[in-house]
């Protein structure tokens, strides 16, 4: 068969081959680190972003209660048309026509007093303001001990891979190891299918090992919102797990709490909810108070009926009277036009241009016992605001305190767990030394094998619940969480 040349590569194919191989390698080699896979998963988060949406509301919510003691302004104009008789409100005069009117208007009004209330929604607006934003922190941390906790499961998995991995190479040297002996005549048969039992054994638990690595990296990636692309290329930067402390002292409980309440978030929202109700109380009180505003405006209109004589005036005499005695006439002259136009809209606008201003006072004295509806509504959101802190300090007691007794038995456990393995791994080396001089049969050899893997096993978790207990106590004291 006549083999296919090769193309040949000019310098624009040179570069683009190049330019793919680079961005290949520098693909293998964007690993996530911890912090960058807390970060992915604040940015993607549903409830991180709602959270922010609320924050922004909030946000509204205290610009709009500033915008409160400024004066309103408000401004409109009307145009209509009339029919039938009625009194033209800019001539005063009977109207039986169609007549054109039109007003305009410019009014503004500005609160001086109303029981503080506009000062206390600014107020609470504020401390309702810093709650969205500690709420916003709670849900940042509730998803950066997701993320730890599926970041130290797929790590455990690594190991239990590579230990599942040690154990197939130690199976399979023994099978070899084997077979060469029974193809001289050195052993039976038998030995070797015991062998070759364990190897597949061991190989099952391998692929146990992978599958639960392959679904614990699936876990955090639906946890990041991964893409399918980004999830085929998705590997994690271990860090070193030896030079993490684990010897390190435990705090007292009541230490722990007494730090997690300084700085945990929803501590803080519990505390500025019962602010928020507590000026919420005030604005309920100030709807007893006076309420005094000013209020101004500016008008003037425009009416169909507003008539003006054109042309020179007719001048007649009208006897009005005689002089008694002398009879003579009383004559006043009459005045009269032929014709009429309306006055034009400029001019009436001129004319008709009024301002007013006045002071308002509004003093309730019964609405319904509103007042005193919204007081005692107050009063019982505050109390709530109390209990609900409350809950949340007893909560967090609770869970400080499991926090702790789960730090202290994972370091048992761990510490247990070591001597275990260190008995475990002499012994099985003691197993592996005897078995290779015939001196106990695979069976044997096989059972101290699966003693080795399974302290192994036990380890590797040990390992990695006292890392995350401790990170937990890490965070509740304070510390970022991180590898």
């Amino acid at each position: 068969m006549v083999k296919p040349k090769p193309l040949p590569l000019n310098s624009r194919s040179l570069i683009l081959l190049t330019s793919l191989l680079l961005g290949m390698a520098l693909h293998s080699q964007d690993t996530w680190t911890l912090r960058r896979c807390v970060l992915t998963a604040w940015e993607r988060n549903v409830d991180i972003s709602r959270g922010e949406l609320n924050q922004d509301l909030r946000a509204i919510d205290l610009k709009q209660g500033k915008y409160q003691l400024l004066p309103s302004l408000n401004a409109g104009a009307t145009h209509g048309y009339n029919w039938g008789q009625t009194i033209d409100p800019f001539t005063n005069e009977f109207a039986t026509d169609r007549v054109r009117n039109n007003n305009l208007f410019l009014s503004s009004q500005v609160t001086l007093f109303n029981g503080f209330t506009i000062q206390n929604n600014i107020k609470q607006a504020r401390v309702n303001l810093k709650s969205s934003e500690e709420d916003l922190r709670k849900v940042k941390n509730d998803i950066s001990l997701f993320v730890a906790q599926s970041f130290l499961s797929i790590l455990l998995n690594q190991e239990q891979v590579a230990a599942s991995e040690e154990q197939v190479a130690i199976s399979r040297r023994q099978v070899d190891r084997m077979q060469r002996m029974v193809d001289v005549g050195q052993s039976a048969l038998n030995s070797l299918y015991d062998l070759q039992s364990q190897l597949a054994n061991d190989e099952l638990a391998l692929t146990n090992a992978e599958n639960a690595l392959i679904i614990s990296r699936l876990n955090l990636g639906t946890l990041l919102l991964l893409t399918p692309e980004e999830l085929a290329g998705f590997e994690l930067n271990a860090p070193d797990m030896e030079s993490f402390v684990i010897d390190k002292e435990i705090p007292n409980p009541l230490v722990i709490y007494a730090t997690a309440s300084s700085h945990l978030p929803e501590v803080k929202s519990a505390e500025l909810q019962i602010q928020s109700s507590d000026v919420g109380l005030d604005i309920a009180r100030g709807s007893r108070s006076p309420n005094i505003t000013v209020n101004g405006s500016l008008g003037s209109g425009y009416s169909g009926n507003n008539l003006i004589p054109i042309g020179d005036p007719i001048i007649e005499s009208q006897t009005i009277g005689i002089v008694e005695g002398t009879g003579q006439e009383v004559v006043s002259p009459d005045i009269s036009f032929a014709d009429f136009q309306t006055k034009s809209f400029n001019d009436q606008l001129d004319d008709n241009f009024n301002q007013s201003l006045s002071l308002r006072l509004n003093i309730p004295i019964f609405n319904q016992l509103q007042a005193s509806s919204d007081v005692e509504r107050a009063k019982l959101n505050y109390q709530d605001a109390l209990l609900r802190k409350q809950g949340v300090s007893n909560q967090l007691l609770q869970d400080v305190q499991q926090a702790h007794a789960d730090a202290v038995a994972a370091r048992r456990s761990y510490e247990a767990a070591l001597r275990s393995e260190e008995a475990m791994r002499l012994n099985f080396e003691n197993a592996e030394r005897r078995f290779e001089q015939q001196m106990i049969n695979p069976v044997e050899f096989n059972d101290a094998k699966s003693r080795m893997a399974i302290t192994e096993t036990q380890v590797i978790r040990a390992h990695y619940d006292l890392i995350f207990r401790l990170t937990i106590i890490d965070f509740y004291m304070g510390k970022a969480i991180d590898l």
